[in-house]
Parts: C-alpha cells; structure tokens; sequence
C-alpha cells in the first residue's frame, strides 16, 4: 500500500477558564489583519422533544451575523466553544454545526419575526461576500451545560486571520518531533507528537455570569461581564 505522510500540527493551545489569554497583537502583516463584523444576541435556553424520545433535552443557543467589510472575500469557517466553571471544577463544550433538525427549526421559529433569514449553522459556512446586504445570519448551539456553573465563556474562532507562533514550553529536544503511525487501513502517516511551537489564532471571548444560587440559575438571564479579542 502507497505510503503517505500526513503533517498534522497542533493549531491552538488548550487555556483553562480564568487564566490570562494574551490580547490580539496589534502589529500583524496587513495580509492578516482582517476582521469580520460580529453582532450577536444574548445567549438563550431551549428546551425541546426530539422526534423519537419521551424525554426533553436542553440546549443552550446564540444567534449571531456575520458580515465582512474586509475589502475582499472570506471564507467563513467558524468555532465556537463554550466554557463554564462552577465552584469545584470546570469543563468544556464545542458548539455541534450539524445539529438536529428539528433542534435548529424550533429556534427559528421563535425568532421569525426577528429573524427572517436565519441560515442553518452549517449552510452559514464557506465564502462571504463583502457588505452587509451579504452578512450571513445563523445560529450556535451547545448541549446544555452543568446547572451548577455560575460562569461561562464563549470563544468565536473563524473572525481573524491574525495569528501568532509561540515556542511550546513542554518542547523536549530529546525526543523527535513526528512520529510514525498506522491508520485502521494501513496506511502509514507522521502525526506530531512533539511540536516545537503552537499557533495561537486571534479569537472574540465574551465572558458571562449567572447570578444567583444553583436553582435560580436554571431560569434566570446570563449578565455579560466582558468582551475581549485574545489570541488563543
């Protein structure tokens, strides 16, 4: 079987909440110093029976528009993650782009009035065309999260081309940097195991509180404390 070398690097750093993240460094090749526009509303619960369950499920959504006054075209490939934190630990959420149908037209039909045009997260993706009358508006949605978090973050990557190589601090220089490795068919790739830098990319954090002792947190409002480009 044909070998074939795969070079997967390692593109962002792993941050735990309530660690400093380095701001956007502002001198960056003109190349990548692009930014889309990003308006979004509050986060929102749902509550919902999928088709084929006796049981409801909850999920947590922001609709947000894209628009790009770059100067020229994007591809528009967003992440987002959200972070919580409760009082003994923390953990982690990737917004799911290929959400449940029936999870995504509940929420637009709530919002229809408001949101006449709104694009299933993953018809958002791809290229966009400069100028509002171009913006692209959709939604991300997450499982719902631990009730007993009092805080979360979410971080919109997919807005910047800006960023930015750091040495890795757990670099050893006794050990190779790739390493040889069979996929379930045989084939041999390199995977890196080592690497020797990171590449932290220019990421949008808005930081949310949620008032209020552990039951009254599963109805009430997050309150935004902060907003913030960080590289990461």
């Amino acid at each position: 079987m044909q070998k074939l070398v795969l070079l997967i690097a390692t593109v962002a750093l792993i941050a735990t909440l309530g660690a400093s993240a380095p701001t956007a460094n502002r001198s960056v090749p003109a190349a990548d110093a692009w930014q889309l526009d990003f308006e979004f509303a509050p986060p929102q619960r749902l509550e919902i029976t999928l088709p084929g369950h006796s049981q409801p499920r909850r999920y947590w959504y922001m609709l947000y528009k894209v628009i790009n006054n770059s100067g020229r075209d994007r591809l528009f490939l967003p992440a987002f993650e959200l972070v919580y934190q409760r009082s003994d630990g923390m953990g982690r959420i990737q917004a799911d782009m290929g959400i449940n149908p029936a999870v995504f037209a509940a929420i637009k039909k709530q919002h229809q009035r408001a949101y006449r045009f709104l694009k299933e997260p993953v018809l958002a993706m791809g290229r966009l065309l400069q100028g509002r009358d171009n913006a692209k508006t959709t939604v991300a949605i997450w499982p719902a999260f631990d009730e007993q978090a009092d805080r979360f973050s979410i971080y919109v990557a997919g807005l910047s081309g800006q960023t930015r190589l750091v040495a890795n601090p757990n670099y050893n220089r006794s050990r190779p940097e790739l390493q040889e490795q069979a996929l379930p068919d045989g084939t041999k790739i390199s995977m890196t195991v080592n690497p020797r830098f990171f590449t932290l990319r220019k990421v949008l954090k808005i930081d949310y509180e949620l008032p209020g002792d552990p039951v009254s947190r599963r109805s009430i409002r997050p309150v935004e404390a902060k907003r913030a480009w960080v590289m990461r």
